[in-house]
């Protein structure tokens, strides 16, 4: 080794201290060796344990990849400066060592303790050991596996608090060897490893809760796996998570499969699992049913707000990248999502091992046109994300989906077809016999288990046939019991169509014509609603239209094929996806087939009558005006108390309804009524519930819907559509000033003012001043850098597109002025034209850069481009 002159002193001493502490590290093997026998030994032991194993397994597969690794001390020319680094990198090594003799410590004590006994009363204990020891496996293995010493040594020194974070890991150990001893329980989770630094400095008090964010688009625990089942494809997906080869691993896991297959149990399955552990960055799960909250525009600002709450750094950098931007924070383009939200977030991530994002159900995001510029967005984020980030997708194989991630090396793609005909029947077998091994009259009629064989075959490979079927026999559906149920179902063929038309009459007679009218009644609300429903929601707004205990009828007696029917607060929705698909499908449902439309009707009527009844002034009775909504104390309880959920669907869908309703002369009577008596008090509950920016749309579909009809509901539509555009924005603010600012500015011709102002004389009245119109300029966009070079509406007025010679485009928010879409950057010169499509989902743009582009209107993303021109 040849060391520079000046500093031979200084760098021998390291050199030699570094000399020391390999041979101590190779003296710290054989207890390394020894941890691992013991964490093994445990993993067998526990092996039953659903809650335990699965963790104690991955602890012994990283820490055997670490031990393997030995890490290369190779030394090449050492500076002066880095001496100090190098000795404090000697230590910290020992401070490794020293908590591998911890955990060997730990284990020993495990061991030697009775541990089948101890297990079964100290479960949480041992879970958060075994958690605890994969955390520590994941920072250990990712130390030591850094190749070089002195690189190690350099990084090390910018991330100052490892020592501490290896102190914590051994305290951590040490209150579990001494909550196990002492039959404590333990208050506190597992200790992870995210940053390196002191995240009290990190103080960051920027808002960023108006991102998009799908509420409750989580995983739900209890939609994993029955613990046993789907384990050699759960480990499989473990083993890919936990790969430590970064560079070489695929950052997707793409795992298809047709309808039944139980690829969203194995998605909640591992999301369950990697949470427990703190590795759940996030997890995105679409619904068919509610794509209003879980649209693919949610997606990435939802993954990155997640990953916000668990990095500090991230967190802090997405702020840097947003804050200012309201228009960037709003952006519905997944392009520039992932560019902003993802992309430059994961510059300053700190987190050590593995990040899992687990998106279920890919296929119910949207229709295939309006997902196509998310799949290309994915298939890029493959390759661009950092290498310790793992992202888990399931979908049915639909072929836009598998084409998006086919020949992509990122993407490793798995198809539930192509699993082990042996596996997968064990692990149905499984599900059954666990399921039903409480029915004595089953084993009694079909002596060993016959019966769990005979639903095995009649399942013909499907997790959703036997999971739909087992719940009808143990829920004793139709006054059968649960043999004659086996009975019927292991005779049907035609597989899901056959088990869910004989599940349905057990309860509902296709030959009763009052049973079958209920049916597709309720039925059709379920699947008209714009959003999931509680039962209660259902029935209230059931407002007259028909009998509200109806809900309660129908909705109990499919317990089997629907969730949430025996809680009334709880959204109801589809066990499977495949329900809904079947209802709606003439050819596959038969008499059981629900047309939606006919419902919109009802819930048109229902919308209104609740809000005729319902909507009231100052409806959450607020005390001041000097308050802005967001500054009033204890706002959301009572908005939870004064605008209940039925109220508040109404308020937020009442259009939605009515756009898809034939004209009738009951829905004329409820415009007039909410028209003259319930306008401000609807956009009170859309100021307080933080929807004003749907007003104008909303009112945009009353004169869609009544336009050959030039009367006074036009009328008075078209001024309330002025009302809110030239006031929308305090009323978003503050749902008093409506009337304290909103309504005295009015102009005299205006048909809200003619009507209101006299509702409410205690208000402000101006005497003189008062703008006998509307202004031609109902207000100034201000966004673009240069000259704005073109400007049109789209065809529903509700959106305005711009060009400007700052070569950008920019989609505007008709009624709030707000940016909704861009800048969209691609042309190298100036925007000279601008236009919507007739349809209005695409922009079409041309330049002085001699191209012209066609932009998807809702997300901002190029979907083409043409070049010729000379």
């Amino acid at each position: 080794m040849k060391l520079v002159s000046s500093s031979v002193e200084p760098i021998q001493e390291a050199v030699d201290t570094s000399a020391a502490v390999l041979n101590d590290i190779k003296s710290v093997s054989d207890t390394w060796g020894l941890l691992l026998q013991k964490i093994k030994l445990f993993s067998e032991l526990v092996d039953s344990i659903s809650e335990v194993h699965p963790y104690a397994k991955m602890a012994w597969s990283i820490l055997s990849a670490a031990h393997k690794a030995r890490p290369l001390y190779v030394i090449k020319v050492i500076d002066l400066k880095f001496s100090q680094t190098i000795l404090a990198q000697v230590d910290r090594d020992n401070h490794i060592v020293h908590l591998v003799e911890v955990m060997d410590d730990v284990y020993s004590f495990v061991k030697e303790a009775e541990p089948i006994k101890r297990i079964e009363s100290h479960g949480r204990i041992i879970a958060l050991m075994a958690q605890q020891t994969t955390e520590c496996a994941y920072f250990i293995r990712d130390y030591a596996m850094n190749k070089s010493f002195w690189e190690r040594a350099l990084k090390n020194s910018l991330m100052s608090d490892i020592d501490g974070k290896i102190k914590q890991y051994e305290d951590k150990f040490n209150e579990l060897k001494m909550s196990f001893h002492d039959r404590a329980i333990l208050q506190t989770g597992i200790t992870v490893s995210r940053i390196f630094c002191d995240v009290e400095s990190l103080t960051v008090d920027f808002d960023l809760s108006d991102m998009p964010y799908a509420n409750g688009a989580r995983f739900d625990p209890d939609r994993g796996c029955l613990p046993g089942t789907r384990g050699k494809i759960i480990e499989e997906i473990s083993q890919w998570i936990n790969n430590s080869d970064s560079d070489a691993v695929p950052r997707i896991f793409f795992l298809s499969g047709v309808a039944g297959y139980g690829k969203s149990a194995i998605a909640h399955a591992v999301a369950r699992q990697f949470d427990g552990i703190g590795r759940l960055g996030s997890s995105y799960c679409f619904d068919r049913a509610d794509q209003t909250n879980r649209r693919p525009s949610n997606l990435l600002s939802t993954i990155a707000l997640d990953i916000a709450d668990l990095d500090h750094h991230w967190k802090k950098s997405l702020c840097n990248v947003v804050k200012g931007n309201r228009s960037l924070r709003t952006t519905l383009s997944a392009t520039e999502q992932f560019k902003n939200f993802i992309l430059e977030p994961a510059k300053a991530l700190t987190t050590v091992g593995p990040i899992l994002i687990v998106i279920d159900a890919l296929d119910e995001s949207a229709e295939k046109r309006s997902r196509k510029v998310l799949l290309e967005v994915l298939a890029r984020m493959a390759a661009s994300i950092p290498n310790n980030f793992r992202i888990l997708i399931t979908a049915r194989p639909e072929r836009d989906i598998v084409k998006a991630f086919s020949d992509n090396k990122y993407v490793f793609c798995k198809h539930l077809d192509n699993i082990d005909k042996y596996s997968n029947d064990r692990d149905i077998s499984l599900f059954i016999e666990t399921t039903l091994s409480g029915i004595p009259g089953l084993e009694l009629t079909w002596p060993n288990k016959s019966w769990c064989r005979m639903l095995l075959t009649a399942s013909d490979g499907l997790f959703q046939w036997a999971s739909t079927a087992c719940r009808a026999i143990k829920g004793g559906e139709g006054g059968l019991r649960p043999a004659e149920l086996l009975t019927r179902f292991c005779s049907l063929t035609h597989g899901l169509d056959g088990l869910y038309s004989e599940v349905l009459s057990q309860s509902f007679d296709t030959n009763n014509i009052m049973v079958m009218s209920r049916f597709k009644a309720v039925m059709g609300r379920v699947l008209v609603a714009k959003e999931p429903l509680s039962v209660s929601t259902h029935s209230e707004l059931c407002c007259g239209v028909y009998d509200a205990e109806l809900v309660v009828l129908i909705t109990q007696s499919m317990g089997s094929l629907l969730s949430g029917v025996n809680q009334v607060d709880v959204p109801v929705r589809a066990l499977h996806a495949s329900f809904f698909d079947f209802l709606t499908d003439e050819n596959r449902s038969k008499s059981y087939y629900v047309d939606p439309a006919p419902q919109s009707l009802g819930l048109t009527l229902s919308t209104f009558r609740i809000m005729t009844k319902q909507l009231r002034f100052n409806i959450c009775d607020l005390k001041t005006s000097y308050l802005r909504n967001s500054d009033v104390p204890d706002l959301a309880a009572n908005i939870n108390t004064a605008i209940p959920p039925h109220l508040s669907y109404s308020c937020r869908f009442w259009s939605d309804h009515l756009v898809s309703t034939a004209y009738n002369t009951e829905i004329i009577n409820e415009l007039h009524n909410f028209f003259h008596n319930r306008l401000l008090y609807w956009l009170e509950v859309l100021s307080l519930t933080k929807h004003v920016n749907i007003a104008s749309s909303m009112l945009q579909g009353v004169l869609k819907w009544h336009q050959n009809n030039n009367g006074a509901i036009t009328t008075f539509a078209k001024d309330a559509i002025k009302f809110v555009s030239v006031f929308g924005f305090p009323i978003s603010q503050s749902a008093p000033h409506i009337y304290l600012s909103a309504l005295p500015f009015t102009p005299k011709t205006s048909w809200v003012a003619k009507h209101y102002l006299p509702l409410f004389p205690k208000t402000l009245h101006l005497k003189t001043g008062k703008a006998d119109d509307w202004p031609a300029i109902v207000g100034i966009l201000e966004g673009h850098m240069g000259l704005v070079s073109a400007a049109t509406f789209s065809q529903d007025g509700k959106r305005i597109v711009s060009g400007s010679y700052d070569k950008t485009i920019r989609v505007w928010d008709a009624e709030t002025g707000d940016v909704v879409v861009g800048p969209l950057e691609g042309h190298t010169d100036l925007v000279r034209s601008v236009a919507f499509s007739q349809d209005g989902k695409r922009i079409v743009s041309g330049s002085n850069d001699q191209t012209i582009c066609i932009w998807d209107a809702e997300t901002g993303d190029i979907v083409g481009s043409l070049d010729g021109h000379m």
